[in-house]
């Protein structure tokens, strides 16, 4: 009995400690986004070059210039951003430098994607110049 009991804790330990060294590998060696255990954190975007950053930061430059009339921002560069995964998709939260023909400016934009159709939507484009 005492055999069966050790071998039993024995397999039990081995599942925990290769799936414990295959999450932890899996999150060092990963991409760019990397949903925490908790979906209502935010995290830190890593690598602010990444071609879906740099689309959703594009996306909320167009979307604002759709809404404003007469405004023509371009992205310069993408300076920092952060990500909140949730049941129903990702918000983005994006600090990015923009110009336009007269001036630089800095932005914090906020876009949601939708995770079953992949949908965006810009929630908020605010300029950090009157902050």
């Amino acid at each position: 009995m005492a055999f069966k009991f050790n071998s039993f804790l024995f397999v039990t330990l081995s599942i925990v400690v290769v799936a414990s060294t295959f999450s932890y590998v899996s999150a060092r060696t990963s991409n760019t986004l990397v949903p925490s255990p908790s979906a209502d954190d935010w995290q830190s975007i890593k690598d602010l070059n990444d071609p879906k950053v740099i689309d959703i930061a594009n996306f909320a430059i167009k979307a604002y210039n759709d809404k404003i009339e007469g405004s023509d921002l371009k992205l310069k560069k993408v300076l920092k951003g952060k990500f909140q995964v949730a049941a129903t998709g990702i918000t983005y939260q994006l600090f990015i430098a923009a110009t336009d023909e007269d001036f630089a400016d800095e932005d914090i934009a906020v876009v949601f994607k939708n995770s079953k159709d992949n949908v965006r939507k810009l929630i908020s484009f605010e300029s950090l110049r009157n902050n």
